[in-house]
Parts: structure tokens; C-alpha cells; sequence
């Protein structure tokens, strides 16, 4: 796994950062060869905090994530006092099967938001999330610029729920 990691300070860059040390490390994981989920790894002056999101919830998958990275990964970059954090996410149906423009979307929410918690990302919820999310990623590719997503939509008032969110894509078509 070290391989993956700067030897130094000197040797980081923005594709090899260090083992221990970085304030987040962005990490999307490609899950069942057809599944994408997300994952930041957290180290602000304190213990290393992992915060997790998965689209569909399912609660093996974010099992698996947590023993893949522990039991696969050093103590240095997993230490055994390590916080694990879910984030908060609706499943929508029908499903979209849009996780990674999702995943992308909610890495970079969590990676810069300077205090994630579990519900950082029920406020970004939206009935058209997949499809809002994806016009971003064709942006991104078209204009070869890294732009932040679209946030104009952004809800104060929405309440978590554990029950799926109904998603209406018709609704996007003017």
C-alpha cells in the first residue's frame, strides 16, 4: 500500500500524498465491479477521521469499506483510534445508477467542508440530484475546467429519513 504514498514531504503531489500528515485525502471506491461509493480521510489536528457516504445505504457495503481500509492499510494511515463517520445520504427511486457523479460530488462536499459531520449532505439533497450532477461532470469534461457544482437549490429546511426519496429526471427536460 506504501507505494501509493509519498516517501516525503518533498516527493507529495496532488496524486501521491503523504501516508499521515495530509488534512484530507479523497477517496472514491469503486465497489461489486458496479458500484461507486465515497470516501474522505480526515487529519486536523487530532485523530484521523473517516467520513463514508453511499447512495444506495447499504449497510454491507459500508462494513466491507471500513474492514477493507483497516485491515489492508498501516497504522499510520489507519491508527487503531481512527473515527468513523457515515454521512448522511438519500436513495432515491427509481435509482439513477449516476453513483459516480454522485461519488465525485460528495468527495469534494466533504473534502471541503472544514468540519464534516453525518448530516453534511442531506441539505444538498434534491429530487434531480443525478441529473444535476451529471450536466456537472459533462461540464467539466466539455470545458476541461474543475468548476464547483451548481448549489443554488441548497435546502435548510430538509429532514433526514431513512425511507428512499422518489426521483423524477422528467422534471429536468425544458
Amino acid at each position: 500500500m506504501e507505494r501509493w504514498f509519498a516517501a516525503s514531504t518533498l516527493d507529495r503531489q496532488h496524486n501521491c500524498p503523504k501516508i499521515a500528515g495530509e488534512k484530507e485525502i479523497l477517496i472514491p471506491c469503486h465497489v461489486d465491479g458496479c458500484h461507486w461509493v465515497a470516501t474522505v480521510r480526515g487529519e486536523i489536528k487530532g485523530p484521523v477521521i473517516f467520513y463514508y457516504s453511499d447512495d444506495l445505504n447499504h449497510l454491507t457495503t459500508e462494513l466491507s469499506m471500513k474492514s477493507l481500509l483497516k485491515n489492508n492499510t498501516c497504522n499510520s494511515f489507519y491508527p487503531p483510534n481512527a473515527i468513523w463517520v457515515h454521512c448522511k445520504s438519500f436513495t432515491y427511486r427509481p435509482h439513477s445508477n449516476e453513483c459516480d457523479p454522485k461519488t465525485l460530488f460528495t468527495v469534494l462536499m466533504m473534502g471541503l467542508n472544514p468540519k464534516p459531520d453525518e448530516n453534511l449532505l442531506v441539505h444538498y439533497m434534491h429530487d434531480n440530484l443525478a441529473q444535476i450532477l451529471r450536466a456537472w461532470v459533462a461540464l467539466i469534461v466539455m470545458t476541461g475546467k474543475p468548476v464547483v457544482p451548481p448549489l443554488d437549490y441548497i435546502r435548510r429546511d430538509i429532514a433526514y429519513s431513512i425511507f428512499p426519496r422518489r426521483s423524477d429526471p422528467s422534471s429536468m427536460i425544458q
